[in-house]
């Protein structure tokens, strides 16, 4: 899931809001996938097969792609992030030295290839490079690229192809992972910017009758009052954003503060681990987006994936 969250990353997408620059999410992709038949001509050795996904991926072509990987399917979604991947043609380049094979047997193989990545960013270049470990299988009389779980040392950067072969033969339920870990790691920074703001505030929680909301130069005076308060500690809209909200009105938040902890000093709470801080949904009402389940934050600090049964029993008053 790691690997996911890295490529989409790169690709500018929402998903794990790291390096994702649009506010507003992608409409959520239907589930359908489309088998890909691989091209033997292009497969022949597992040196051509690497060569062959190497320079589909630069021409953004992730259905050719797909067709050298085994078990990859061309989803709506996948087709989805190639049209957004497209638009950063002149932005990406992968490059790789020759491939160095090993044979394992007659239809296995493995390769090591260092892997470059430039990235433009902001008139700039920026230069990636992996040592990627490569596994290969002859399926049908064509060599393809095999998806390996990633390894507890791993770097995972979104940069190496062994990333982008896991991307494509990711499962629904690998986006739903991915999805709820970024919506955690959302409520976590947004926990952290609550806290900040206490600290200013003669250490009590709240959102409202703040001095910096009242000045006639709030640059965030068009956000909703949550999101103006804590802006200025978290700096970045996409952490209000739950990946998986697919609410396209004008309000991109998908979190709230708890209104009852309005001016209550964090001394005060006898139990803060138990106490509601900022929850996913609005106006007191919960959204279970994460199969069946919604992330809450805690006044203690720490996140929490809860399910509806588990709701009911949520401390919402000090």
């Amino acid at each position: 899931m790691r690997n996911i969250m890295a490529v989409l990353g790169l690709m500018g997408l929402l998903m794990l809001g790291v390096s994702c620059a649009i506010a507003q999410p992608p409409d959520e992709a239907p589930v359908i996938e489309q088998p890909v038949t691989a091209q033997p001509e292009l497969a022949r050795t597992p040196t051509d097969t690497i060569y062959a996904f190497v320079f589909r991926l630069n021409a953004m072509n992730l259905r050719e792609c797909a067709a050298l990987v085994d078990g990859a399917k061309f989803s709506a979604r996948v087709a989805q992030i190639e049209q957004q991947f497209k638009q950063q043609g002149d932005q990406l380049l992968w490059m790789v030295d020759e491939p160095r094979v090993e044979m394992i047997d007659e239809n296995r193989a493995r390769a090591s290839v260092q892997t470059t990545l430039l990235t433009l960013q902001n008139g700039t270049v920026r230069k990636d490079v992996t040592l990627d470990w490569l596994q290969l299988r002859r399926v049908g009389g064509a060599w393809k690229l095999v998806s390996t779980a990633v390894k507890a040392d791993e770097n995972v950067t979104g940069s190496s192809l062994q990333e982008v072969v896991r991307f494509l033969v990711a499962t629904e339920q690998t986006w739903n992972d991915a999805r709820a870990k970024t919506c955690q790691m959302n409520m976590k920074q947004l926990c952290l910017g609550m806290f900040q703001l206490a600290q200013d505030s003669d250490g009590k929680f709240g959102v409202k009758n703040l001095q910096a909301l009242q000045q006639p130069n709030n640059q965030f005076a068009n956000l909703p009052i949550f999101a103006q308060a804590v802006m200025p500690y978290v700096k970045s809209m996409q952490i209000f954003r739950c990946p998986a909200d697919s609410d396209k009105g004008k309000d991109l938040t998908s979190y709230s503060f708890n209104e009852n902890l309005e001016g209550v000093s964090q001394n005060q709470l006898m139990n803060p681990a138990e106490i509601v801080l900022i929850y996913e949904g609005k106006d007191g009402k919960l959204e279970f987006r994460h199969g069946g389940k919604t992330t809450i934050g805690f006044a203690d600090g720490h996140v929490k994936l809860v399910s509806e049964a588990e709701a009911k029993k949520l401390l919402w008053k000090p």
